[in-house]
C-alpha cells in the first residue's frame, strides 16, 4: 500500500499535459460577434471581437465599455465569457 505523499510526489514529477482546443484563431484576425447578456431590464445584444475558442468558453474583447456580472471591461480588455453566450457574426 502506498501513501498520500508518494501520490502527490508522484504527480509532481510528470510534466504537464499539452493541451489541444484544436485549431485556435491565434493567427488569425478577429471576428466581429454579438454577446447576449441577460439582465433584469431585458436583454442586450454587445459587439464584441471574437479572439479565440477553449472548449467551454470564449475569449472576447469589448469595443465598448461593458458591465458583466462582477466585474466592469473596459474596451480592449481581453476576457473569458461562455460560449453560449456569444454568436460569430460571418
Amino acid at each position: 500500500m502506498h501513501s498520500v505523499q508518494q501520490d502527490v510526489a508522484h504527480c509532481a514529477l510528470r510534466p504537464p499535459a499539452a493541451q489541444s482546443y484544436g485549431p485556435g484563431m491565434d493567427s488569425q484576425a478577429p471576428k466581429r460577434g454579438i454577446l447576449h447578456l441577460d439582465g433584469w431590464a431585458g436583454r442586450r445584444a454587445v459587439p464584441v471581437l471574437v479572439h479565440r475558442f477553449t472548449p467551454r468558453r470564449v475569449v472576447i474583447s469589448s469595443t465598448a465599455e461593458l458591465l458583466l456580472p462582477g466585474r466592469r471591461v473596459t474596451p480592449g480588455t481581453m476576457v473569458m465569457v461562455p460560449r453560449y453566450a456569444v454568436a460569430v457574426e460571418d
